[in-house]
C-alpha cells in the first residue's frame, strides 16, 4: 500500500514525536558526527591513542613501533569484525555502507493493549526504526542494509492518495515479505529525503502517520518520558545518548512475542533474565552526555519496592565519616532499619536456600527473634558501602556500615541468631564468635571453598577459588555496626576505626572534595586510580608466574601504573527525591563505549577461535586526525 508519509526531522535529534507513547523501551542516539567528533576527547580513546601503550602493543603484536596506532589497531579489529558477523546475514549486507553519512538514530519497542480476545503478537508488538542521513543517497545505503540484514524481500508497491505532510517531504511506504515465512510481523519502510523509517507489527503506516495528530499519542507526550527533561545545565553538552525503560510494557511485549514462533525463544530468554531482577514496575529516562573529558548522565526513575528504606533522608555527616580514606568505591545513603524488614527475609531465605515464609519461621519461631525490634530497630540512620582496593588475588574486600543506636539490644538479638545458626548448621560451617578488642565479633563462614562448587576446570582461575570461602563477619561496635565477607577484614576495620585520632585522614566525600546537593538522598564515589592501579599492579606480579613463552608479552614490558591511571579521574554520583521519583546525577571518565568496545572485542575474540577469521594479521589503517603485605592481626578470636 502506498502511503505518503513525512518524517518531522527538521534538525538533528529530538525523535521523540517519532515514536509511540506506549513504547516499553526507547534508545536514541540524536547527533552522530558531533558525538564521534567530540568522542576524541573522551579519557579511553586518550588512552588508546597513548604512544607509551601504542609501543608496548607493537611489541606485543610484532608490529613497526614507528607506524603502528593502538586506537587505529583496535577500531580496525572491531570495524572488521562486525563486518564478517554482518555479513552472515548475507553477503550484500554492507554495515559500513550503512554508517556512512548517519546524522542520528532511535528504535522503540511498543506493546498494544489486548483488543477483545486477541493475542496475536503481529497485532500487538511494534517496533519504529528511524534513520537520518546527510543525502539521499546516503539513506538508500541504509535501507539496503536493514533490508538484507532482516531478509526482507519488497513487495510491489500499490498507491493511495496523500495523507498527512507535516514538513513538505513525502515518502511511499514500501512493504516487504519475509525471506523466511512464519508468525513474524509484517515489516514497512518509507525513505523521506534523506531520512529513513522502518514500521514493524503494530505499528503500522497508518498508526505511525497518526502520531502527527496528537502529542498525547507520541512518547515525548509521555508523563514518565517528559518528566525525565534534562537539566539545563548541559545544554552545551554533546548529547550521546537518551534511553527510555518502562518494564510494565516490556512484559507485556514479551508476553506478546511468545506467541510469534521464529521470536519466541528470545522472548522467553529475554523473560528469563528479566525475571532475575527484583523488579515488578520500574520506568526510567537516563540521558547521557559528554563534556569535555567527562560523561554525565540524568536519569529520573520511579521507586523502587525493594529500595524501600534506602535514601529515605538526605545522607548525613556520620555516614560519610564511616568511610576509610582509601576505598575504591564508596557509597553513603540514609536508612529507615524498620523498613528494610523484607528486604532482610529476602537475605536470609536466599541464605537458607528457602522461601520468605521459611525465613520468617526461622527468625521469629525457631530463633525466637523479634527482627524488626532485635535486629532493626537498633540501628541508626546513617549508613555507607565501600570497596577497598585489590590486596591480591581474590575478590576485593567489601564493607556495609550501618549506624548503632542501642548496641546492647542489637548485640543480644545476634547472639540469639549466632546460637542457632551454630545449633543447626555448626557441623557444615566454621563458626567463631567472641571478642575483638573489647568488640563483640561474629564470623560464619563455609568449610568448603568455591572450587567445590562443581564448577568447570577454569585451570590457573582454580587456585583462586580454592582461597575463596564464602561467609559473613559482623562487628559490633559503639557507634557502627560492620558487616563483610571476611573476619580478617573485619578485626582490621575494627582496629583502624578504634585507632582513629582527631585530624586522621579522611574520604573525599567527607573531606567536602566532591560537590554534592545538601539534600541528596545518596552520594558515591568510585577512585579509578585505585582501583586501576591496584588491579594493574596485581596482573604485573602475577604474570610473570604464568611461565615464560606462555604470554604473547614479556611481562617486564609492561608500562609503568601511571601510564594507565593517569588517564581516567573518580566518579561521582548523587541521588535526589524528586515529584516523579529519584533523580540520579552521575559523571565519570567512562562512558557507554566502555563497555561496549570491551564486550565486542571479548566477542569477537571468541567468535574468531571458534571460526577461525584471522583479524589480527589484517593491514591497519591509521586514524584520522610489588603487592602490600597485610598486617598479621594475630590472634583475632579475643582481646588484643
Amino acid at each position: 500500500m502506498l502511503h505518503l508519509l513525512a518524517l518531522p526531522l527538521a534538525f538533528v535529534g529530538d525523535h521523540d514525536a517519532l515514536h509511540p507513547a506506549n513504547a516499553s523501551l526507547y534508545f536514541e542516539v540524536p547527533n552522530v558526527p558531533a558525538l564521534v567528533s567530540a568522542y576524541e576527547a573522551a579519557p579511553l580513546m586518550q588512552w588508546l591513542a597513548d604512544p607509551v601503550w601504542s609501543g608496548f602493543a607493537a611489541k606485543a603484536l610484532g608490529e613497526d613501533p614507528e607506524s603502528f596506532r593502538l586506537d587505529a589497531w583496535c577500531f580496525d579489529y572491531l570495524a572488521q569484525g562486525l563486518d564478517e558477523v554482518a555479513s552472515m546475514a548475507g553477503s550484500d549486507v554492507d554495515l559500513r555502507a550503512a554508517c556512512t553519512g548517519l546524522r542520528s538514530f532511535s528504535i522503540s519497542l511498543s506493546a498494544q493493549d489486548v483488543v477483545g480476545e486477541s493475542n496475536d503478537a503481529r497485532a500487538r508488538v511494534g517496533a519504529v526504526l528511524i534513520l537520518d542521513y546527510a543525502t539521499p543517497e546516503d539513506a538508500q545505503r541504509g535501507v539496503d542494509f536493514c533490508v538484507g540484514a532482516m531478509q526482507l524481500i519488497p513487495e510491489e508497491v500499490q498507491h493511495k492518495q496523500a495523507a498527512l505532510s507535516l514538513l513538505g517531504q513525502e515518502g511511499l511506504a514500501q512493504r516487504y515479505r519475509h525471506t523466511n515465512p512464519g508468525d513474524l510481523p509484517e515489516v514497512w519502510s518509507a525513505t523521506c529525503g534523506s531520512s529513513v523509517v522502518f514500521g514493524v507489527g503494530a505499528e503500522t503506516p497508518d498508526a505511525w502517520r497518526a502520531l502527527a495528530d496528537r502529542r498525547d499519542a507520541q512518547l515525548g507526550g509521555n508523563p514518565d518520558f517528559a518528566a525525565g527533561a534534562p537539566s539545563p545545565a548541559l545544554a552545551e553538552s554533546v548529547r550521546v545518548y537518551d534511553a527510555f525503560v518502562d518494564t510494565r510494557r516490556v512484559d507485556a511485549a514479551l508476553e506478546a512475542l511468545q506467541g510469534c514462533e521464529p521470536l519466541a525463544a528470545v522472548a522467553d530468554f529475554a523473560e528469563s533474565m528479566l525475571d532475575l531482577l527484583p523488579v515488578d514496575a520500574y520506568v526510567t529516562r537516563c540521558q547521557s552526555y559528554l563534556s569535555g573529558d567527562r560523561f554525565v548522565n540524568e536519569s529520573v526513575s520511579s521507586e523502587l519496592a525493594v529500595l524501600n528504606g534506602l535514601g529515605v533522608a538526605p545522607v548525613s555527616r556520620r555516614a560519610v565519616e564511616f568511610l576509610p580514606p582509601d576505598t575504591m568505591a564508596a557509597w553513603a545513603t540514609s536508612v529507615r532499619a524498620e523498613d528494610l524488614e523484607p528486604l532482610l527475609m529476602e537475605l536470609v531465605a536466599t541464605w537458607l536456600d528457602s522461601d520468605v515464609a521459611e525465613a520468617r519461621r526461622f527468625l521469629f519461631e525457631d530463633a525466637a527473634i523479634d527482627a524488626r525490634a532485635e535486629l532493626l530497630e537498633p540501628l541508626g540512620a546513617a549508613a555507607a558501602l565501600y570497596v577497598m582496593p585489590f590486596a591480591g588475588p581474590t575478590i576485593p574486600e567489601l564493607g556495609v556500615i550501618v549506624e548503632v543506636e542501642d548496641r546492647e539490644r542489637l548485640q543480644a538479638g545476634l547472639d540469639k541468631l549466632f546460637a542457632l545458626v551454630e545449633e543447626r548448621y555448626g557441623a557444615e560451617l566454621d563458626m567463631r564468635g567472641g571478642k575483638y578488642r573489647g568488640q563483640a565479633v561474629y564470623s560464619i563462614q563455609s568449610r568448603d571453598s568455591a572450587s567445590s562448587w562443581g564448577l568447570p576446570d577454569l585451570g590457573p582461575a582454580n587456585m583462586l577459588l580454592d582461597m575463596l570461602k564464602p561467609g559473613v563477619s559482623v562487628a559490633v561496635m559503639e557507634d557502627r555496626v560492620l558487616i563483610s565477607m571476611e573476619r580478617r577484614f573485619v578485626t582490621r576495620e575494627v582496629k583502624r576505626v578504634l585507632g582513629l585520632e582527631e585530624g586522621a585522614p579522611m574520604h573525599a566525600l567527607a573531606a567536602g572534595g566532591v560537590a554534592c546537593p545538601e539534600d541528596a538522598t545518596c552520594v558515591s564515589m568510585i577512585d579509578w586510580g585505585a582501583g586501576l592501579a591496584s588491579l594493574y599492579e596485581m596482573v604485573r606480579t602475577l604474570a610473570p608466574m604464568v611461565g615464560a613463552g606462555t604470554l604473547p608479552f614479556d611481562p617486564d614490558s609492561l608500562p609503568p601504573t601511571e601510564a594507565l591511571t593517569r588517564h581516567f579521574r573518580p566518579s561521582v554520583a548523587w541521588t535526589i527525591a524528586g515529584e516523579h521519583g529519584r533523580r540520579a546525577y552521575a559523571e565519570s571518565s567512562f562512558g557507554p563505549e566502555s563497555t561496549l568496545l570491551v564486550t565486542a572485542l571479548i566477542g569477537l575474540a571468541a567468535y574468531e577461535a571458534t571460526n577461525t577469521i584471522d583479524f589480527i594479521d589484517r593491514p591497519v589503517t591509521e586514524p584520522a586526525a610489588p603487592l602490600e603485605p597485610v598486617e598479621p592481626e594475630g590472634n583475632d578470636g579475643s582481646d588484643g
